[in-house]
């Protein structure tokens, strides 16, 4: 694949996206992509505001609640630039704890690891 993108001059995403449209409208694929977009976004809200325990027989309390009232309450929260890695945890608890939950997630081929600058755009979401 990197080779026919160096060949052609087109990203992988963009390669990707060429791929995509032989199938598909522009207009499918980004309604698909807010859907998937959408639904990962209710998973970490649901993560994040559910207290309680996980199932199961071990009791494992969730702690993604506990972390977010403590993130928006601390004063961190505009004076230390790396605050932002204490809100990233906080979404990958949010989401671990929906998963051991059997809620509903959404996976990545990535497996978490971003390897375009596109894949990282989560980041972006604002805090609260």
């Amino acid at each position: 694949m990197l080779e026919y993108c160096n060949s052609t001059g087109l990203s992988l995403s963009g390669m990707v996206m060429q791929n995509e449209l032989a199938l598909h409208s522009k207009k499918e694929i980004e309604e698909y992509f807010g859907h998937v977009w959408q639904t990962m976004q209710a998973c970490i809200d649901r993560g994040m505001n559910t207290e309680g325990v996980l199932p199961g027989p071990l009791r494992v309390p969730r702690r993604a609640s506990a972390l977010r009232r403590m993130l928006v309450s601390s004063d961190k929260l505009s004076s230390d630039p790396m605050n932002v890695i204490d809100w990233v945890n906080m979404f990958a608890l949010a989401v671990n704890e929906e998963n051991a939950a059997g809620g509903r997630v959404v996976t990545a081929p990535t497996n978490g690891r971003v390897r375009h600058r596109s894949c990282g755009t989560g980041l972006l979401r604002p805090f609260y």
